[in-house]
């Protein structure tokens, strides 16, 4: 009888062994699915990641193009903005005034008196000469707010218009001397040689006015006379 009974939970304790073991394997194979699922889920084909750094390269020369294009727009803008500003020279010819020379610019009287009262301060008006040039700078509603009047090599006047005020001042221009030398051959006469040697004009009245205190062109200077000239 204690044989039957010691056979009896072996069997069961093998049964339960048994089950347990079976249990087991099928919980390790769900986990090893899902594990496998993970994966999948995580793995990226090559395709897709080569699309997805084409992509990115792509974004990137769009973005440096686009960036591109807002540089050229906005030097665009100031390019149109430098063009906005509109610069008008006027030659001073025979018989002209500067009161008649700005009424086209000007059409308030107060203003136009004004800007003659300021300039007569430091300039006599009545000096203007035949050739000087005038520069009058227009904004982009067509009003003139700047005029700039050249009174030596080095010096501008400077008339300022903004809100009906008035403004003066001096500009002083840096300018760089150069000492030119030329030497030509007198076959004819001074002033046409010289001129054929591309010696200004101005220069070349100048010379032979200070000459011609000191000498006769007509016996001094013979053909074949060389002639040497320096000038600023």
């Amino acid at each position: 009888m204690a044989i039957k009974i010691l056979n009896s939970i072996k069997y069961i304790i093998t049964i339960i062994f048994l089950f347990v073991g079976i249990v087991y394997i099928f919980i390790g194979n769900k986990i090893l699915k899902d594990l496998t699922l993970d994966e999948k889920k995580l793995y990226v084909p090559s395709d897709l990641k080569n699309n997805t750094e084409s992509n990115e390269e792509k974004l990137h020369i769009n973005k440096d193009i686009n960036e591109e294009k807002n540089l050229f727009v906005t030097q665009n803008i100031h390019e149109n903005e430098k063009q906005k500003v509109k610069k008008i020279i006027i030659t001073v010819k025979k018989n002209d005034t500067f009161s008649k020379i700005i009424d086209p610019f000007f059409h308030n009287n107060r203003i136009k008196n004004s800007i003659i009262e300021e300039l007569n301060k430091v300039y006599n008006l009545r000096n203007l000469g035949i050739g000087q040039k005038i520069y009058f700078y227009k904004d982009e509603e067509n009003n003139t707010n700047k005029i700039v009047l050249p009174i030596s090599f080095s010096t501008d006047l400077i008339i300022i218009v903004s809100n009906g005020s008035i403004s003066l001042s001096k500009e002083k221009i840096s300018i760089t001397k150069e000492t030119i030398s030329s030497e030509f051959t007198i076959f004819s006469s001074l002033y046409e040689d010289g001129i054929k040697s591309g010696i200004p004009l101005k220069i070349l009245t100048d010379a032979i006015r200070l000459y011609s205190f000191d000498i006769d062109f007509q016996r001094d200077i013979q053909k074949n006379t060389k002639f040497s000239i320096s000038y600023e």
